[in-house]
Protein backbone atom coordinates (compact mmCIF):
# COMPACT_ATOMS: atom_id res chain seq x y z
CA UNK A 1 0.00 0.00 0.00
CA UNK A 2 2.75 2.29 0.60
CA UNK A 3 4.78 2.14 -2.63
CA UNK A 4 1.33 2.48 -4.49
CA UNK A 5 0.55 5.59 -3.24
CA UNK A 6 4.61 6.48 -3.37
CA UNK A 7 4.09 5.36 -7.10
CA UNK A 8 1.16 8.00 -7.09
CA UNK A 9 3.18 10.68 -5.24
CA UNK A 10 0.98 10.70 -2.20
CA UNK A 11 2.64 11.03 0.69
CA UNK A 12 2.36 9.59 3.96
CA UNK A 13 3.25 11.36 6.93
CA UNK A 14 1.52 9.11 9.79
CA UNK A 15 -0.09 6.15 10.18
CA UNK A 16 -2.82 5.83 13.30
CA UNK A 17 -3.79 2.73 14.69
CA UNK A 18 -5.36 1.05 17.70
CA UNK A 19 -2.80 -1.27 20.03
CA UNK A 20 -3.76 -4.55 18.30
CA UNK A 21 -1.25 -6.46 19.10
CA UNK A 22 -0.87 -7.20 14.96
CA UNK A 23 -0.48 -3.07 14.33
CA UNK A 24 2.25 -2.94 17.12
CA UNK A 25 3.88 -6.27 15.15
CA UNK A 26 3.24 -4.50 11.44
CA UNK A 27 4.70 -1.11 13.08
CA UNK A 28 8.38 -2.98 14.19
CA UNK A 29 8.36 -4.74 11.06
CA UNK A 30 8.25 -1.72 8.98
CA UNK A 31 10.76 -0.89 11.59
CA UNK A 32 9.45 1.16 14.39
CA UNK A 33 10.09 0.86 18.21
CA UNK A 34 7.28 1.68 20.81
CA UNK A 35 9.17 0.22 23.35
CA UNK A 36 9.37 3.39 25.70
CA UNK A 37 13.04 2.34 26.76
CA UNK A 38 14.16 2.43 22.99
CA UNK A 39 11.45 4.48 21.57
CA UNK A 40 11.34 4.71 17.40
CA UNK A 41 8.17 6.43 16.45
CA UNK A 42 8.97 6.55 12.50
CA UNK A 43 10.23 4.20 10.08
CA UNK A 44 11.64 5.43 6.03
CA UNK A 45 8.90 5.08 3.46
CA UNK A 46 9.89 2.51 1.42
CA UNK A 47 9.90 4.42 -1.95
CA UNK A 48 9.78 7.99 -1.19
CA UNK A 49 12.26 7.86 1.72
CA UNK A 50 10.80 10.76 3.93
CA UNK A 51 9.49 9.27 7.76
CA UNK A 52 6.72 8.17 8.65
CA UNK A 53 5.13 8.56 11.86
CA UNK A 54 3.57 5.97 14.24
CA UNK A 55 0.93 7.00 16.43
CA UNK A 56 -1.68 5.21 18.83
CA UNK A 57 -5.11 6.67 18.87
CA UNK A 58 -4.99 8.01 22.27
CA UNK A 59 -9.39 8.16 22.26
CA UNK A 60 -9.29 4.58 21.37
CA UNK A 61 -6.10 4.01 24.21
CA UNK A 62 -7.97 6.15 26.68
CA UNK A 63 -11.26 3.91 26.21
CA UNK A 64 -9.20 1.04 26.67
CA UNK A 65 -7.80 1.98 30.01
CA UNK A 66 -10.99 2.52 31.21
CA UNK A 67 -12.16 -0.46 30.50
CA UNK A 68 -9.23 -2.08 31.54
CA UNK A 69 -9.36 -0.95 34.71
CA UNK A 70 -13.12 -1.02 35.04
CA UNK A 71 -13.95 -4.77 34.01
CA UNK A 72 -10.96 -5.85 36.14
CA UNK A 73 -11.33 -3.92 38.99
CA UNK A 74 -7.77 -3.05 39.43
CA UNK A 75 -3.90 -3.54 38.43
CA UNK A 76 -0.90 -4.39 40.51
CA UNK A 77 2.19 -2.53 39.87
CA UNK A 78 5.58 -3.74 39.75
CA UNK A 79 6.07 -2.65 43.80
CA UNK A 80 2.33 -4.33 44.28
CA UNK A 81 0.57 -1.25 45.36
CA UNK A 82 -3.22 -1.81 43.37
CA UNK A 83 -4.72 0.29 41.20
CA UNK A 84 -8.40 0.22 41.95
CA UNK A 85 -11.48 1.27 40.30
CA UNK A 86 -12.81 1.37 43.22
CA UNK A 87 -11.77 4.45 44.78
CA UNK A 88 -13.19 6.69 41.53
CA UNK A 89 -16.12 4.81 41.76
CA UNK A 90 -16.47 5.75 45.69
CA UNK A 91 -15.23 9.36 44.67
CA UNK A 92 -18.71 9.70 42.63
CA UNK A 93 -20.29 8.31 45.61
CA UNK A 94 -18.88 10.56 47.94
CA UNK A 95 -19.54 14.07 45.39
CA UNK A 96 -23.30 12.45 44.85
CA UNK A 97 -24.47 12.09 48.23
CA UNK A 98 -22.33 15.24 49.53
CA UNK A 99 -24.07 17.10 46.40
CA UNK A 100 -20.78 18.67 45.62
CA UNK A 101 -17.79 18.16 43.04
CA UNK A 102 -14.31 18.25 44.48
CA UNK A 103 -13.64 20.37 41.04
CA UNK A 104 -14.11 17.76 38.95
CA UNK A 105 -17.00 16.61 36.61
CA UNK A 106 -17.14 12.60 37.83
CA UNK A 107 -20.67 11.48 38.02
CA UNK A 108 -22.36 8.24 37.87
CA UNK A 109 -22.39 8.57 33.99
CA UNK A 110 -18.40 7.99 34.76
CA UNK A 111 -19.20 4.79 36.65
CA UNK A 112 -22.28 3.19 34.43
CA UNK A 113 -20.83 4.31 31.27
CA UNK A 114 -21.32 0.69 29.69
CA UNK A 115 -24.43 2.23 27.95
CA UNK A 116 -21.96 5.19 26.74
CA UNK A 117 -19.16 3.46 26.10
CA UNK A 118 -18.30 4.95 23.01
CA UNK A 119 -17.89 8.27 24.58
CA UNK A 120 -14.40 9.38 24.47
CA UNK A 121 -15.56 12.43 26.95
CA UNK A 122 -16.50 10.13 29.67
CA UNK A 123 -13.31 7.92 30.02
CA UNK A 124 -11.06 11.19 29.48
CA UNK A 125 -12.90 12.64 32.22
CA UNK A 126 -12.30 9.77 34.51
CA UNK A 127 -8.86 9.88 33.82
CA UNK A 128 -8.45 13.26 34.22
CA UNK A 129 -6.15 15.13 36.68
CA UNK A 130 -8.83 16.83 38.47
CA UNK A 131 -10.51 13.30 39.38
CA UNK A 132 -6.38 12.67 40.52
CA UNK A 133 -6.28 15.72 43.12
CA UNK A 134 -9.35 15.12 44.06
CA UNK A 135 -8.37 11.84 45.06
CA UNK A 136 -5.20 12.97 46.58
CA UNK A 137 -7.18 15.26 48.69
CA UNK A 138 -9.03 12.75 50.12
CA UNK A 139 -5.85 10.35 50.57
CA UNK A 140 -4.47 13.97 52.48
CA UNK A 141 -6.90 14.48 54.62
CA UNK A 142 -7.37 10.97 55.64
CA UNK A 143 -10.43 10.34 54.51
CA UNK A 144 -12.01 6.71 54.74
CA UNK A 145 -11.75 4.61 52.52
CA UNK A 146 -8.92 6.19 50.32
CA UNK A 147 -5.62 5.93 52.68
CA UNK A 148 -4.36 3.39 50.10
CA UNK A 149 -5.49 5.64 46.96
CA UNK A 150 -1.64 6.44 45.60
CA UNK A 151 -0.72 3.89 43.32
CA UNK A 152 -4.52 4.70 41.51
CA UNK A 153 -3.85 8.58 42.03
CA UNK A 154 -0.44 8.17 40.24
CA UNK A 155 -1.80 6.48 37.83
CA UNK A 156 -4.61 8.80 36.34
CA UNK A 157 -2.36 11.24 36.57
CA UNK A 158 -0.39 9.46 34.36
CA UNK A 159 -3.09 8.70 31.81
CA UNK A 160 -4.03 12.41 32.66
CA UNK A 161 -0.50 13.57 31.32
CA UNK A 162 -0.19 11.66 28.24
CA UNK A 163 2.94 9.78 30.19
CA UNK A 164 1.48 5.84 30.57
CA UNK A 165 2.82 4.44 27.93
CA UNK A 166 6.54 5.89 28.63
CA UNK A 167 6.25 5.39 32.64
CA UNK A 168 6.59 1.98 34.56
CA UNK A 169 3.78 1.71 35.60
CA UNK A 170 2.46 0.99 31.99
CA UNK A 171 3.87 -2.55 32.89
CA UNK A 172 1.21 -3.22 35.22
CA UNK A 173 -0.14 -6.82 35.43
CA UNK A 174 -3.81 -6.98 35.31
Amino acid sequence: MLQMTGEKQIRIRNITCDGAAANQTMFNLLGCSLDPCDPKPYFQHPTMGHNVYATLDICHMIKLARNALAEGGSFSTPEHENICCQYVQDLAKLQDDIGLHLANKLSSSHINWRKQKMKVKLAAQTFSRSVADALQYLCDCKADGFLRSSATIEFITQVSSGMLYAHPIATASV
